[in-house]
């Protein structure tokens, strides 16, 4: 009788846990009815991402997700956020019904994040590729190639230090500086995992990535032109 007292009791923990947890976004178990949508602001402009879109609670200014006070962050239309985490359907640009990643992605899932970024300087208004290649020997200029197809330069293959594993980077470089960043990962077998396309908008204030798989690498361009008509749509006037 304990026993089977104590299973029901830690069934009923692991429900409430998983509705009521700051990490209950998670597209397997839906947003809850109250949540119709997730509004916020990003550089003084007001979004509002329609719920079957949004694949993680979405961060507002103050505590992180991480931290035991997240949930007095101010929510809404006149908060800010900080990160939004999406999940769409490629190229249809319709929300995607799971969000999985790996081996176990359906094919034209990508994932697609806004993350506010602090004040930014004059200078700062690019990537930087130093942090990528730290401790490799690799020299960005003697090294990296142009790829005419894809219109990027890039490395191939660079050994992660540490890892054991490698990585692929390509970017964008304009008006002498890197404007679009994208690094595609291997599995310990050599496969191909995915890709982590970055680029920046509102002048630097906000920092866009586009995860999807590496077939759709050769559509990086359009990919960014889609995503900005998308962001317009949910944008408040």
């Amino acid at each position: 009788m304990i026993k089977y007292t104590l299973a029901v009791g830690f069934a009923i923990f692991i429900v409430l846990f998983l509705f009521y947890s700051p990490f209950t976004r998670y597209s397997f178990l839906g947003s809850p009815p109250e949540q119709r949508s997730s509004c916020g602001k990003f550089d003084g402009e007001v979004f509002d991402f329609p719920a079957p879109y949004v694949f993680l609670s979405p961060e507002y200014e103050g505590f992180s997700i991480w931290e035991q006070g997240y949930k007095r962050n101010k929510r809404g239309c006149d908060a800010n956020f900080a990160v939004v985490a999406l999940k769409v359907q490629w190229p249809s640009l319709l929300p995607a019904e799971k969000m999985w990643v790996g081996a176990n992605r359906p094919p034209g899932q990508m994932g697609l994040t806004l993350e506010k970024r602090g004040p930014v300087s004059k200078h700062d208004t690019g990537f930087r590729l130093e942090y990528l290649i730290m401790r490799t020997g690799i020299d960005l200029i003697r090294d990296s190639t142009f790829d005419e197809k894809l219109g990027l330069y890039k490395l191939i293959g660079v050994e992660q230090p540490m890892r054991g594993t490698k990585k692929d980077i390509y970017w964008r470089e304009k008006n002498g500086y890197t404007d679009v960043l994208v690094v595609c990962g291997y599995y310990p077998d050599g496969r191909h995992f995915d890709c982590d396309q970055r680029w920046l908008t509102n002048q630097g204030r906000i920092l866009v990535i586009a995860n999807y798989t590496t077939p759709y690498l050769v559509e990086w361009q359009t990919i960014m032109h889609q995503a900005k008509l998308m962001f317009l749509n949910f944008k408040r006037n």
